[in-house]
């Protein structure tokens, strides 16, 4: 098999973090549906409501941080 043939045969997951953005968040994950099988969003200690946003999506796995830990630890969770 070569690169191509393992490329569209094998499922691709998405990664996203997130901090408070309910305004674009739904937009991201709609469109990364549409491209991957799986996706995994870390929310980052959000205070608005990015979590209610993401918990619309199906196919979609949260982990929520109690409180913002910053970009590098939201992308090792990830």
């Amino acid at each position: 098999m070569n690169w191509s043939e393992f490329v569209r045969s094998s499922p691709w997951v998405a990664t996203v973090q997130t901090y408070n953005n309910d305004w674009t968040i739904y937009a991201c994950l709609q469109q990364a549906s549409k491209q991957f099988e799986h996706i995994i969003v870390v929310d980052d200690g959000s205070t608005d409501n990015s979590v209610q946003v993401i918990k619309k999506f199906k196919g979609v796995t949260l982990i929520q941080n109690r409180k913002n830990l910053g970009f590098v630890n939201s992308v090792n969770y990830g």
